[in-house]
């Protein structure tokens, strides 16, 4: 059981590696900006005012550097019929590309 487990950990731990090159690549060849602000989701327009969300740009998406006080992704895909509302909407304590947040799921 625990090679399973490994194996699950290191698949998790690689599809985040490949998210960030693809994405990476995806900004090389000017499909979005790294350095865009929130603007960059028009359809979530409505949270700019939210604390930090001003300061909020793709690469601390990218980084996993929201500023959340912990990574709430688990919670908001399970509650949440739009995770990336839910996602956005959860507080930011700090200051985006300040303090990292990364998810640790276990199955």
């Amino acid at each position: 059981m625990k090679n399973a487990v490994n194996c699950w950990l290191f698949k998790s731990a690689m599809s985040k590696e490949i998210v960030a090159r693809v994405s990476h690549l995806s900004a090389a060849y000017g499909a979005f900006e790294v350095l865009a602000d929130i603007s960059f989701f028009p359809e979530y327009a409505d949270l700019k005012d939210k604390p930090f969300m001003q300061d909020l740009r793709v690469q601390d998406l990218l980084t996993m550097s929201v500023g959340h006080e912990k990574e709430p992704l688990r919670s908001v895909i399970v509650m949440q019929p739009d995770w990336i509302r839910g996602f956005l909407n959860h507080p930011i304590v700090a200051k985006p590309g300040s303090k990292l947040a990364i998810s640790v799921n276990t199955p």
